[in-house]
């Protein structure tokens, strides 16, 4: 009897399984986001700038940890750590099931110089006066 035909069906069948087993995974999504504060004394001398922070999600899709990758300022980075405190997510899946997982956000800080918009300040047309 030539078993070669049956190792190869063998070898077959498992290569198969182990590609229909192949493992699925669910990134975390986020549901809940917090801006962070402009620091106002930052804000007041026009100083503009970002912070990236790095969190850790834990399987109840809250933020376990943080870490600050850069800020242009101390002062972004808490405002920015703050922020992300508050954030919920839904948890990440690895074969329907929750895990931990990582999510880097960035922060920029602009000053707005916010001009009026002329919709808001213009008058609207009185109407004509009644001619006798």
């Amino acid at each position: 009897m030539n078993r070669k035909p049956l190792a190869a069906f063998a070898c077959a069948a498992l290569l198969l399984a182990a590609c229909a087993a192949k493992p699925s995974f669910e990134p975390a999504r986020l549901v809940h986001a917090v801006q962070p504060v402009y620091p106002p004394q930052l804000e007041e001398e026009g100083i503009e700038g970002r912070a990236i922070v790095r969190m850790r999600i834990n399987t109840r899709g809250s933020v376990s940890d943080t870490q600050v990758l850069s800020a242009t300022h101390p002062l972004f980075a808490r405002s920015a750590v703050r922020a992300v405190s508050q954030y919920r997510f839904t948890p990440a899946k690895q074969n329907g099931r929750p895990v931990e997982s990582a999510f880097t956000q960035t922060f920029r800080f602009r000053v707005s110089e916010e001009k009026p918009d002329p919709s808001e300040t213009a008058q609207p047309p009185r109407p004509p006066l009644p001619t006798h």
